[in-house]
C-alpha cells in the first residue's frame, strides 16, 4: 500500500475520532446547560449563571469544530471549576432550597471536569493549537486573512524600518541632543 493511501486512512480515522469525541463533548454540555438551569431554581439566592453559557459554548464547539472556540471553552471552564469551587466554600445555608441548588451545583462541576477532559481531547484531535491556522476548508484563519490584507494596496502598514521615513540612528542623535551631548564629536 503506498503512503498516500495509508494517510487518507489516517485522516479518516483521525476524523472519525474527533466526530466521537465531539459527540461526548455536546452530551457533557447538553447536560452542563441542563443542571446549570436547575442551579437557578433558588429565589432567595444567587448562584453562578455563567455555567448556562459555558453549556451553549461547548455545544457550539461540538457543532463547529473550531479550534479558538474549543481553545476558549477549555480556558473558561478550567476558570469556572476554580470560581465554582470558591462559591462552594464561601456560600452556605440550612434551607432545603439553597441545598438542592448547591447539589446541582456540584452537580454541574463534575460535569464540567467531564467536559474539560473531553474538549481537551477534542482539541488535540482537531490538531491541537495548529488549528488556529486553517479552517476546515483551508482558508486562512482571522489573523492571516488581517496579515494578507495588510500587505495589499492601500491597506495599513505597520511600522518597519523601510517605511518609517527616520532611521532609529536618528532617533538616537536626536536623544543624544536632548540630553545635552553633540553628535557631531
Amino acid at each position: 500500500m503506498s503512503s498516500i493511501g495509508r494517510s487518507s486512512n489516517n485522516n479518516r480515522s483521525a476524523g472519525a475520532k474527533a466526530k466521537k469525541l465531539s459527540g461526548y463533548l455536546e452530551f457533557s454540555s447538553w447536560l452542563l446547560t441542563l443542571f446549570a438551569m436547575l442551579t437557578q431554581m433558588s429565589v432567595k439566592f444567587s448562584f453562578p449563571s455563567y455555567n448556562v453559557a459555558l453549556g451553549f459554548w461547548g455545544a457550539y464547539c461540538a457543532f463547529s469544530s473550531n479550534g479558538r472556540a474549543t481553545f476558549g471553552f477549555i480556558t473558561f471552564s478550567f476558570i469556572g471549576i476554580i470560581l465554582d469551587i470558591i462559591f462552594c466554600s464561601i456560600n452556605g445555608s440550612d434551607t432545603t432550597e439553597f441545598k438542592f441548588c448547591l447539589a446541582m451545583l456540584i452537580i454541574c462541576l463534575f460535569i464540567k471536569i467531564y467536559a474539560l477532559y473531553y474538549a481537551s481531547l477534542f482539541f488535540a484531535s482537531i490538531g491541537g493549537a495548529s488549528s488556529f491556522e486553517k479552517d476546515e476548508n483551508l482558508n486562512e484563519s482571522m489573523y492571516d486573512s488581517l496579515v494578507g490584507s495588510l500587505s495589499g494596496s492601500g491597506g495599513y502598514y505597520p511600522p518597519e524600518s523601510n517605511n518609517m521615513g527616520n532611521s532609529t540612528s536618528s532617533f538616537v542623535a536626536a536623544d543624544d541632543d536632548q540630553r545635552g551631548e553633540s553628535s557631531e564629536d
